[in-house]
């Protein structure tokens, strides 16, 4: 039986931290970390993370330790060689070193602060240039974006590896196929890698979740004796269809007869239904990576730099390998889907599933689109936050 000691969570909070960073952090707490720690808001935190580059960093560091002189505390910075006594985790964030930290904070609460690891001891002492966890380019590097800490996923065989690439090969080829890397001067190759979204069901979804967004309709989708519903409000979709029907639909050309599409004028209809809840969103991502099989929507170009606007549901995303990579380096240095492959020497579907599921729901522009992306209709969503999605699907639709 495992005791009260191992089962209790330690509470963490942080000062002058991202929202982006801390939901990294509450991720890696939850899967890494196998919930041991969890962040906390209230002030009830037994162990503190700060950023110390952040916007009063060094204040609020030293207010924080002049008010709780004994709570373990991790600093992020990118030098701190003039901070002793703390515990010190360099930016851009290595997750095994994370780890680390984390285990340092635990031994402080119960009195028993371990020796430092000699690869902790290496690393504060290391440049920043030397523990970046992407290649770094001779080129002048281009304007960053989304500056987050890069949790990555070279350890292999830990936890957090495993979680990040959890398929094994057969279930990873049967969602994003098998196709080689192609040679861009070749014309052949470059229609072999690209697919048309309209005519898969992920674009009849997304359609039919734009109408019921905005005019507050139920929008069913009828595929035999199958059926989903976009429902009023367009956040949610209520399935009743075997996954591996979904499926067949998602992964093949639709028909005129393959799917009829049929909306509810009664915004005031209520009564019992059957089948599953999901959201929309997940279900674009999902039905986006099977329409995709490894490809690009057609015409995108794979030369062009990816801006990446917000960071996706990682436990979503690690349907798809190496996930964590592609989005740590669209974050910190927009790059084309080409360069993301050679950069980080993985197959180029697996880039290219990413970015289509990522095009899918918003979350990527390709730079030289980007620029002609026109201003969001708020006036339509802004009533309601939770459709920042349709947010990004009507301004998709404006293009």
């Amino acid at each position: 039986m495992v005791s009260h000691e191992k089962r209790r969570q330690i509470r963490v909070s942080t000062q002058g931290i991202a929202q982006r960073t801390a939901n990294m952090l509450s991720m890696f707490f939850q899967s890494a970390c196998e919930n041991a720690f969890v962040l906390v808001d209230d002030g009830t935190g037994e162990a503190c993370i700060i950023d110390l580059d952040g916007y009063r960093g060094r204040t609020l560091w030293k207010e924080f330790r002049e008010s709780n002189p004994g709570v373990p505390l991790i600093l992020l910075s990118l030098h701190a060689e003039d901070v002793s006594d703390e515990i010190i985790l360099r930016k851009p964030i290595k997750s095994n070193l994370l780890a680390d930290a984390l285990k340092e904070v635990k031994a402080k609460l119960r009195g028993n602060p371990p020796a430092i690891t000699e690869e902790r001891k290496t690393e504060q002492k290391e440049s920043v240039a030397e523990v970046v966890d992407l290649p770094v380019k001779t080129k002048p590097s281009k304007p960053k974006v989304l500056p987050v800490p890069v949790l990555d996923e070279s350890q292999g065989g830990s936890k957090r590896h495993q979680a990040a690439m959890h398929l094994d090969a057969l279930e990873v080829k049967s969602y994003i196929g098998s196709f080689p890397d192609i040679d861009p001067q070749n014309v052949q190759e470059l229609v072999k890698v690209q697919y048309e979204p309209q005519n898969f069901l992920q674009h009849t979804i997304y359609r039919a979740s734009v109408v019921a967004a905005t005019k507050h309709y139920d929008v069913t989708l009828k595929g035999g004796k199958n059926s989903l519903t976009i429902l009023r409000g367009g956040d949610s979709i209520r399935l009743d269809i075997k996954e591996s029907r979904l499926r067949t639909l998602s992964s093949v050309p639709l028909t005129e007869a393959s799917v009829t599409t049929s909306v509810n004028h009664n915004a005031n209809e209520e009564g019992e239904r059957e089948g599953d809840i999901v959201s929309t969103e997940a279900l674009l991502w999902k039905t986006a990576i099977w329409a995709s099989r490894g490809r690009v929507p057609k015409n995108t170009p794979l030369d062009m730099p990816v801006i990446m606007h917000r960071w996706p549901n990682m436990t979503r995303a690690s349907i798809i390998p190496h996930s964590f990579r592609i989005a740590a380096l669209w974050a910190t240095e927009p790059s084309s889907l080409l360069e993301t492959a050679k950069v980080l020497d993985i197959p180029q579907r697996y880039v290219f599933a990413f970015y289509s599921a990522m095009s899918a729901i918003g979350l990527v522009t390709v730079q030289e689109v980007a620029r002609h992306i026109e201003t969001p209709l708020s006036s339509v969503v802004k009533k309601n936050k939770k459709r920042a999605l349709f947010g990004r699907i009507l301004k998709r639709l404006l293009k």
